[in-house]
Parts: C-alpha cells; sequence; structure tokens
C-alpha cells in the first residue's frame, strides 16, 4: 500500500511526499509500534525512492532475523541486518 500511495502522491503533486508515516497516509495502517519507515530519495535518481522499515529496539521485531527490510521504487529488495545481507527475507 505504502509503495502505490508515493506513486499517487507524485502522480497528483509532482513530487514524492516528504514523510512516510500514518499522518501522511491513514490508509497505509503502518505498523508503528514495532517499526521506523522512512523514505530515501535519490533526485534525478533510478529508482527515486527507496521505502524502508527498521524494526524498533526494544520491540517484538527487534530481534527478527531479516532486521531493516527495503523496497525501492523500481521493485528491488533488500533485507540487512548488522549492515550485512540477510537473503530469504522476501
Amino acid at each position: 500500500m505504502l509503495h502505490l500511495w508515493m506513486e499517487d502522491e507524485f502522480t497528483r503533486n509532482g513530487s514524492y511526499p516528504a514523510s512516510v508515516d500514518n499522518n501522511s497516509c491513514p490508509a497505509c495502517n503502518l505498523n508503528t509500534d514495532n517499526y521506523n519507515f522512512s523514505a530515501t530519495y535519490i533526485n534525478g535518481g533510478l529508482p527515486p525512492y527507496t521505502l524502508t522499515a527498521t524494526p524498533k529496539t526494544n520491540t517484538v521485531q527487534d530481534d527478527d532475523r531479516c532486521g531493516a527490510i527495503s523496497v525501492a521504487a523500481s521493485g528491488r529488495t533488500e533485507a540487512k541486518k548488522g549492515g550485512s545481507a540477510i537473503n530469504g527475507c522476501w
């Protein structure tokens, strides 16, 4: 849902949103109790952004083997924990 919302915002406003949270995208229903959500923008880059969900410390997701999971606008996915790529999370 978040990925679609990002593209819809770009179509409607000509730019991607400045923040990624439940206030800016109520329909996304992001699990902000256990994750911090962010978007990294690459001005003029392809893909133009990458969305990341990072487990919050001292939550049930903190020990998840996949760590931070990311998806780029291109659809490329990645999982990293402690700076190392983790396979099999997507």
